[in-house]
């Protein structure tokens, strides 16, 4: 959901400073915005991976009577992670060849 929010552009943003901003402005605080996006997104993949293969390797199963298994969840935590990098990734390009033809954002 996070990244097909992130493709469609629906993510909240401050528009303060941005929309006072000249397209090649935007391009610029958008590639540091997605910079900030890849760094968070590698700190989730690798923190949830590490908090899915501890639940995994003791096969973690919630308090309830049926005992259901919680490592599956866990792991969608770094799928989750994973397709919002991958999202970052290619608007980042987007953005830089924007930046770079100088057209609009």
């Amino acid at each position: 959901m996070g990244a097909y929010t992130l493709q469609k552009g629906a993510h909240v943003r401050v528009d303060v400073l941005y929309v006072h901003l000249r397209a090649k402005g935007q391009a610029v605080l958008d590639l540091v915005n997605y910079g900030l996006l890849l760094v968070w997104s590698i700190v989730l993949i690798t923190e949830g991976w590490a908090f899915f293969w501890r639940s995994f390797s003791v096969r973690e199963v919630d308090e309830m009577v049926l005992a259901h298994p919680v490592y599956p969840y866990k792991f969608f935590i770094v799928v989750g992670a994973f397709f919002i990098a991958l999202q970052g990734i290619a608007q980042l390009l987007v953005t830089l060849r924007t930046l770079l033809r100088g057209g609009k954002v």
